[in-house]
């Protein structure tokens, strides 16, 4: 099967390259080829931090893609605004490397982290979020991407509502916000679907109290991923800016 992307063994030659800017760590998946790669970016135990997380859904490759791109823009922004950065860029290696938006047992790496349903978390949500309780960060971001929007951007929130405006000032300069109204059974409003408690990793960061804002952004997937990664690397540069 051929993607239009390179697959995760492929992301990870550029390791090297980032190790410049950031600490490389490795998570291990039981059972798993390949384990999973974490970047972080200490400034001080005093600055805030801001929490990524990317490829929850393996046929959603822009987030990814932007930061295993746009590292070096990242982590320069975090120098010069002052801010701890941690990244888990690709939670889901199996289906991004395959297109498949489930992993490798066909279990969503997107639900479960809260509020569990019958099934239990997957094994690469129970190791990211045994990681995940060592941090304490201000924001937190999940980067998605969605099929049914045509050209439009959206996100979930949870918390502080003031940051919602900031992602909207930065993702129009990309693509338009999704109108008002009802959308996939949902209600959107100003771009926002807000605090919707459904099992996600945003919806788990905002019962932590710990984060001030918790969001998932949602690039249009149909777009295409030259822009998409570029409007995932605004919102990651703005939140940086923006992040006190």
């Amino acid at each position: 099967m051929k993607i239009n992307h390179p697959t995760y063994q492929e992301l990870l030659t550029e390791v090297p390259k980032i190790q410049r800017y950031f600490t490389v760590a490795w998570l291990e998946v039981p059972d798993e080829e390949f384990k999973l790669v974490t970047f972080a970016k200490h400034i001080s135990d005093a600055s805030p931090t801001l929490m990524i997380m990317a490829g929850c859904h393996g046929e959603e490759p822009a987030p990814p893609l932007a930061l295993f791109k746009n590292y070096r823009l990242i982590a320069e922004a975090a120098e010069k605004y002052r801010v701890n950065v941690i990244i888990y860029p690709l939670v889901n290696p199996w289906g991004f490397s395959r297109d498949k938006r489930f992993n490798r047992q066909g279990l969503s790496c997107n639900t479960n982290w809260i509020h569990p349903d019958r099934m239990s978390p997957t094994k690469e949500i129970a190791v990211i979020k045994k990681d995940m309780k060592k941090y304490a960060p201000k924001i937190f971001i999940s980067m998605h991407e969605d099929s049914d929007t045509k050209g439009s951007f959206y996100f979930y929130s949870f918390g502080d509502r003031t940051y919602e405006k900031y992602l909207l000032q930065a993702g129009k300069n990309h693509f338009p916000i999704l109108k008002d109204g009802p959308f996939d059974g949902l209600e959107v409003k100003k771009g926002a679907v807000y605090e919707l408690h459904d099992g996600t990793a945003e919806d788990y960061m905002s019962h932590r109290g710990r984060s001030t804002f918790s969001c998932c952004t949602e690039t249009p997937l149909v777009q295409p991923v030259s822009k998409r990664i570029q409007c995932n690397t605004s919102w990651i540069l703005e939140l940086i800016k923006r992040l006190r």
